[in-house]
């Protein structure tokens, strides 16, 4: 069973506006994918990396993306390097910071990014 409803999509807007406008021929990696019902929305895209330190018995996931149940300074540590980084875009959206501050670290290793967390009402 999987607990997404309303309002745990209420991001797709984001993610719909970024898989229109990154080209095709990109690699996405999404740090911090959670169920990762978005990775369909990048289903024409080169390849769809989805990354989250959670294990879930259910994720979602297209035929173009890879899987990693690790955290992000770990995939960052482990696999960051087998990327042509200017032909990769990560996204790091709405991911809290439990284990690091995960925007910096995504700022800081990738060229083509975008990184969200809303802050208040």
């Amino acid at each position: 069973m999987v607990d997404i409803d309303g309002t745990f999509i209420g991001f797709v807007e984001i993610y719909y506006g970024l898989s229109k406008v990154i080209p095709k021929h990109f690699t996405i990696i999404d740090l911090g994918c959670a169920y990762n019902p978005q990775c369909f929305l990048f289903k024409d895209h080169k390849r769809y990396i989805a990354v989250d330190a959670f294990p879930k018995q259910e994720r979602f996931q297209s035929e173009n993306c890879e899987i990693y149940e690790m955290t992000i300074a770990d995939f960052l540590d482990q696999h960051l390097h087998k990327f042509d980084l200017k032909q990769t875009f990560a996204i790091c959206s709405y991911v809290p910071p439990w284990h690091d501050d995960n925007m910096a670290l995504v700022s800081a290793n990738f060229t083509n990014v975008f990184t969200y967390y809303p802050h208040g009402g």
